[in-house]
This record gives structure tokens, C-alpha cells and sequence, in this order.
């Protein structure tokens, strides 16, 4: 920070450069944090790296799994449901928006055979146009246009 011209303050942070570490030595210690970090890190000196890649997955395994039998525990009971609601929400938003793309993709190729029914073989431009589209509001109202248009101009899909 500078005041007046002058530097009043200066934050400097301390870094790790993990990628110059060797991961077999912290997957070794057993830490499931330390495995987690050694997949950021070198294995370039692994002996084995399939097999340091195998500890490491082994090891957050290991702490999943103790992870789910400590929330099994009575006392955790209202962990569990907030854990469970947070999934279910997860869940719902990937449903929804695998739905959402789903009528997308539908409307897109639907407009597309439309356009190339009334108005035939279309040019890779508006092709690659009605692809792009990613409203379905938008490829809606271009549904509709498409019925009372004349030409491919007055879809109104050209730049």
C-alpha cells in the first residue's frame, strides 16, 4: 500500500510449491490430508506410480469410510440430514439441468428440420447458429418464426 508516493505496507505470503515435493513420501505417512496433497505433488521419483496412485485413492477411502461411520453415530443424527438434504439437492440441480439441456437440444434440432423442410439444405453458418442457441425461450420464438417466415433472413439468425 502506498501513501503519498511512499510504501506504507507490503503483505507478503508464504508458498509451497508442491509440485517440487515427492508424493510417495507423504502418501507413505498414512495422513489421508497428505495423500490428498501428493496428488499435487511430483511422482516423478515414484518407484511405482500406479501403485503410489492406488495408496493414494486407498487412503481417502480409508477416510470416507471412517468419515460414514462417525456419522452413523446417534449424536450426528442432524448432520446426517443436512448431509442428506445437501445430496438430494445436488441431485434435483443435475436432473434439472440434464432436463434443461435435454429440451435445448430437442428444439434445436427440431428448428433445424423445420428450417431445412421450408427453406432447404441450410448453410453450416445457421447451422452452427441454432446450435448455439442456449434459451429455450429463444429457439421457442424461433419455432414460431419459423412458420410465417419467407426467407432464412427473416428468422433472423444471421450475424
Amino acid at each position: 500500500m502506498d501513501l503519498f508516493g511512499r510504501e506504507q505496507l507490503r503483505f507478503r505470503y508464504a508458498a509451497v510449491a508442491l509440485a517440487r515435493f515427492e508424493g510417495q513420501e507423504y502418501v507413505e505417512k498414512g495422513s489421508p490430508v497428505a495423500a490428498a496433497l501428493a496428488a499435487l505433488m511430483s511422482r516423478r521419483g515414484a518407484r511405482e506410480p500406479l501403485k503410489l496412485r492406488l495408496l493414494m485413492m486407498e487412503r481417502a477411502s480409508d477416510e470416507r469410510q471412517e468419515f460414514e461411520g462417525l456419522l452413523s453415530r446417534e449424536r450426528y443424527r442432524e448432520v446426517r440430514k443436512m448431509q442428506m438434504t445437501w445430496a438430494e439437492k445436488i441431485e434435483k440441480k443435475g436432473r434439472e439441468e440434464g432436463l434443461k439441456e435435454g429440451l435445448l437440444e430437442g428444439k434445436r434440432e427440431a428448428l433445424l428440420r423445420q428450417l431445412e423442410t421450408k427453406f432447404g439444405p441450410l448453410p453450416e453458418e445457421m447451422i452452427s447458429r441454432v446450435r448455439a442457441v442456449q434459451s429455450l425461450q429463444e429457439l421457442d420464438s424461433y419455432l414460431d418464426r419459423v412458420l410465417v417466415a419467407a426467407s432464412l433472413e427473416d428468422m433472423g439468425l444471421r450475424g
